[in-house]
Order: structure tokens, then sequence, then C-alpha cells
């Protein structure tokens, strides 16, 4: 074919090369029309294009928009650490920029309340309602599964942790009560407490001194402050008040070997085999440790919590739905999706504001505060009582 080299947009130049991305051919080379800015081969509007705005490759955060070649963030939504975030709702950011509600909180109207909060154990299952009122079900063949009673009524608790065959949590005064094999757990000690978490052999706590103390089958943890501690069944992790995680105990997979960087969230699993996720600053999810069927390949976005259980891990995504990775035999990484199944709210999709990974099941509370369980349910571990 005869063609003009100097005019021709599939042959500008030379043959075959062909001017792309709304280029056109002008005295044989390709030009993007008036108005336009060639960006990685394409010719874009630096004045509207979000992904090169006021300049090529100058994107803006996530969910923001250009306008005359600045960034903005659409009406009621403010940009935080370069994401558009609902500082109304989003519970990393509630009421402002890096403004985060703790584990059992929720963003209402830019206020951090009191929200449902659920923990899965290796069979059995507590959770904690806004109101303090803490139950629990699922396998009980070690008093695991029957909070102390007090007067008739159990203690009002902000925070439960449900390990192997015994529980623990934090009451409203801020001390611990522990409830299960009594073989295995002693009396927590005296003193204040934030957190808390019960393992297979042990429990550890962060003291509202940020010291951590360990009382069962304990190892020593280390020396310093932390703002959170999770306990699996040979190892523990904690995050400490620079970010940075340390954990203790058993490290034959490599569990108690954390990397580097800073995190936000971190879970010791590893009923079955030992691994360890976290939630890094950026959002990204990190794991190490065993990795026999995938339970530390964890997915690629962002994640605002990572749960690890027996064998299997699950997160919840900035976006509130959940992921879960690993095995699947019991149907515990995968998590219920699209629309909420009760009457009155067909309409309304499933949103998560928290998720916890246990043995082999899994649950996790929806952003309504109902408390919803999948994988095995041999003990009813995954059969919340009415209520919840």
């Amino acid at each position: 074919t005869c063609t003009d080299l100097n005019t021709d947009d599939q042959n500008c130049g030379a043959c075959g090369d062909s001017c792309t991305g709304g280029g056109e051919c002008e005295s044989g080379a390709c030009v993007c029309p008036g108005g336009l800015t060639a960006c990685g081969g394409d010719c874009v509007d630096t004045e509207t294009d979000a992904q090169n705005c006021g300049g090529c490759g100058e994107s803006c955060a996530d969910g923001g928009e250009c306008e005359s070649g600045a960034c903005v963030c659409p009406d009621g939504v403010t940009e935080c650490d370069e994401d558009c975030v609902d500082t109304a709702t989003s519970t990393q950011h509630c009421g402002g920029c890096n403004s985060p509600c703790s584990l059992n909180e929720r963003c209402d109207a830019g206020v951090c309340v009191r929200a449902t909060q659920v923990s899965a154990g290796t069979h059995h299952t507590c959770g904690v309602k806004p109101d303090g009122t803490v139950e629990c079900w699922g396998r009980d063949d070690h008093g695991q599964s029957t909070p102390p009673v007090v007067d008739g009524e159990t203690d009002p608790f902000i925070q439960v942790s449900a390990g192997g065959v015994l529980t623990c949590g934090v009451r409203t005064d801020n001390t611990v009560a522990c409830w299960g094999n009594s073989e295995i757990i002693s009396t927590p000690p005296s003193g204040t407490f934030t957190q808390v978490s019960a393992g297979d052999f042990q429990a550890c706590g962060v003291k509202t001194d940020g010291t951590v103390a360990c009382w069962g089958q304990s190892t020593t943890p280390p020396s310093g402050t932390f703002t959170q501690v999770s306990v699996g069944r040979t190892h523990t992790c904690g995050i400490k008040s620079d970010g940075t995680v340390a954990c203790w105990g058993s490290d034959g997979f490599g569990q108690s070997t954390p990397p580097s960087g800073t995190f936000t969230d971190v879970s010791a699993g590893g009923v079955e085999s030992g691994h360890t996720c976290g939630v890094r600053a950026d959002g990204t999810v990190a794991c190490w440790g065993s990795d026999t069927s995938g339970q530390s390949t964890p997915p690629s976005g962002t994640f605002t919590q990572v749960s690890a259980g027996g064998g299997h891990t699950c997160g919840v995504n900035t976006d509130e739905t959940v992921a879960c990775w690993g095995p699947d035999h019991y149907g515990q990484s995968t998590p219920p999706s699209g629309n909420i199944p009760f009457p009155g709210f067909e309409d309304m999709e499933i949103s998560f504001s928290q998720v916890s990974a246990g043995g082999t099941h899994s649950c996790g509370v929806w952003t309504d505060d109902t408390v919803v369980c999948w994988g095995r349910d041999n003990y009813g571990q995954s059969t919340p009582p009415s209520g919840w």
C-alpha cells in the first residue's frame, strides 16, 4: 500500500509506527491534539484525568477527582494518607485523619462508639455486645463457654478472647477474668488491662501502663511497652509502641520472626501449623511462618484488620468486605457475601467491621452489629444464639 508517512496515523514516519491513544501524525511525528498531553503513549487531558492530574503520572488519591489540573476529594470526603475517606464512618479516620477506633468500636457520625466484638476459638466462640453483655457458644467441656456469673448476672466486658479450652476477657473496670481449663490457665494477675488474648496454653494481656503480662504455661514477654498482644498455640506476638512487631515462643516455622516495618494489627495463629499475620502501616497484609496450605499468602489489597486461625487466615478489607485464605475444607475460608439475607435488608450489601478466624470456623461482625459465622459447626461454634 502506498501511504504518506507524514500524515498516516498507522504509519507515521515509518511503516508500522502507529500513533496510539488519540495521537495524530503531523510531519511524520505523532502529536496529541490541542489541549492534550502525551502520557505513557496516550493523549490525556491533564486538567481532568485523575491518573495524570496536572502532569503525567500525578495520580489523585483513591476516590479523588481531577479538577482544573488539581486533585480534590468529593464533597463530604477528606483526603487522608492519599485516600479519600468519609471521616464520619471510617474506623481508621474517625472524625479526622489518623484517628482510629479500637477493635470493638465503630465510627458513627465521626465518633467512635462501642460495637459488637466476636472471637472465634478452637471449638467455641465468644462475643461482647455494645452493652457489655458477654456470651459464648460451642464446645464447653472445660467451661470455656461459661462466662463467670456474679449475683446471677455475667460481668460486663469491653473485650473477649476465645482460645483453646479457655477464654479471657477485659471487664469494664479493666480487670481481667478467665474461665475454662484451670489446669492450663491460672488466675490472671492483678492490675488493669486494655486488651487480652487467650491461646491454647497461656494468655497474655496489655496492662494500662503498656507492659505485657502473661500467665499459664507462659514464656516471659520482652520488656518495653506494647499496644496489642496476640497469643497463638505456642508463640505470641505483639505490637510495640513504636509500631514494630516483637514475637516470642516457638519459632520452628519462622512464626516468631517478624519482618521489619511498622504495623497496626497483628495476629498469631497456628493450631494446626504456626503462622502469624499483620497489617502494615500502609494497609497491606504480611504473613510469616508456615505456609503449607496458603495461610501465609495473603491476597493483594489493603486491610484494616487481620486474624490468623488454626490453619487459615481472614481479614477485613478497607472496603469492609472480608477475604479469607488457606484451607477451606469446612468452608472456614468462604465468608458470606452479597446482600443481607434478612427481611427488610435485602437491598443492603453485606459489610463487616471485624472478623475472627478460629480453629476450623470463622466469625465476623456486620456493620449493623450482627454476628455471623461460617465453617465447621460440630460443637455449635458457628451457630450464634438468638439476639446476635
